[in-house]
């Protein structure tokens, strides 16, 4: 899968590095955890993505069979 626009770094969260890629009209968010890439959620509305990003607590969860 190609990416028109890869790894923008969003932020730290609970150790993980997060970042996004973009295809098309789709937002692809993933965190980093030491030498893990973990696939979070797929968002088509930018408003949904936003708001993940906003939840630790929820990005942390998604990760903790991962880590």
């Amino acid at each position: 899968m190609h990416y028109h626009e890869m790894h923008k770094y969003e932020r730290h969260v609970g150790g993980l590095t997060v970042f996004r890629a973009k295809r098309d009209r789709v937002h692809y968010v993933y965190a980093i955890a030491g030498s893990r890439l973990i696939l979070l959620q797929a968002f088509v509305n930018y408003q949904e993505y936003r708001t993940y990003l906003e939840d630790d607590k929820r990005i942390i969860k998604d990760c903790a069979p991962y880590r």
